[in-house]
């Protein structure tokens, strides 16, 4: 049954939905968590990189990783510096491109950002969406306004000029049941100067991705609006099938939400002493 989590920061959204998994038995489908704030609890983020650092100590499986690891792969944030503007996004993107020759020499897999601006077109050209959004919405506002509706989803080819939907999933190219991309698309929305951002998952693992998949996407919405000068609104992501933590017990979830949560705490404490 859908299920719709909302908060205020990212940090707050990923815990309460790992939090409601693990009530519900580890699973779910249909869950639905938005936030209205790019702004994390960097105690909580603490607390779990902490324990990822434990886990991978002890050599344990599944591998883990950071929630800056898993983000860079939506969106490499210390390759975007002294933006916004034109020469920052090209930058961006000359230094990823790079970066995704060097890794290509030791792994065939893609990242997320790469298929956002490197989408593969008809007769292999690539296609940056990101780039093709940035100026479809920059000319609009400069025009006659944004086109809210054109920004929130569509079925088109994204070189067609109509849509705000980037795509993952690559017909002819993905043909495997499970693993990469979970993630699909990502569609946006811009109404009275403020930039939602929706994405769909087919599939998200809560202890091993969900955390650094919201920071990513926040961090994809952040790009966007400060490029076309809008605000970042709403980030909403829907995971048609959700897992507490493919592999790990429930007793790990427990214990890993109990510390974030004891995190987030000692920090609430601390600021409202201040």
């Amino acid at each position: 049954m859908a299920e719709l989590i909302h908060t205020e920061t990212l940090s707050e959204a990923w815990l309460d939905a790992l939090e409601a998994l693990v009530a519900a038995g580890g699973k779910a489908v249909h869950l639905a968590v938005s936030f209205t704030s790019a702004r994390e609890d960097a105690d909580v983020r603490a607390a779990f990189d902490e324990f990822v650092a434990e886990w991978r100590a002890g050599k344990r499986k599944p591998v883990l990783y950071p929630a800056s690891t898993v983000a860079n792969t939506l969106f490499p944030q210390a390759l975007y510096r002294h933006g916004p503007g034109a020469e920052a996004r090209e930058r961006l993107y000359r230094l990823h491109a790079r970066t995704m020759r060097v890794q290509k020499r030791y792994s065939k897999k893609d990242s997320y950002f790469d298929r956002l601006v490197n989408w593969p077109g008809a007769e292999g050209e690539p296609v940056n969406q990101l780039e093709l959004l940035i100026d479809r919405m920059s000319k609009q506002l400069a025009r006659t306004g944004p086109l809210s509706s054109a920004y929130e989803l569509a079925l088109s080819h994204p070189t067609d000029g109509v849509g705000g939907e980037a795509r993952v999933y690559t017909p002819g190219v993905d043909r495997r049941l499970m693993s990469f991309p979970c993630l699909s698309h990502i569609s946006l929305t811009l109404v009275g100067g403020k930039l939602h951002l929706s994405a769909l998952y087919r599939n998200q693992d809560f202890i091993a991705r969900a955390y650094g998949n919201y920071l990513g996407l926040a961090r994809i919405g952040e790009f966007v609006a400060a490029e076309t000068g809008c605000e970042l609104g709403e980030v909403l992501c829907l995971a048609t099938h959700a897992d507490s933590g493919m592999g790990l017990s429930r007793q790990t979830a427990t214990d890993l939400i109990k510390r974030c949560r004891s995190a987030g705490e000692r920090q609430s404490r601390k600021l409202a002493r201040v």
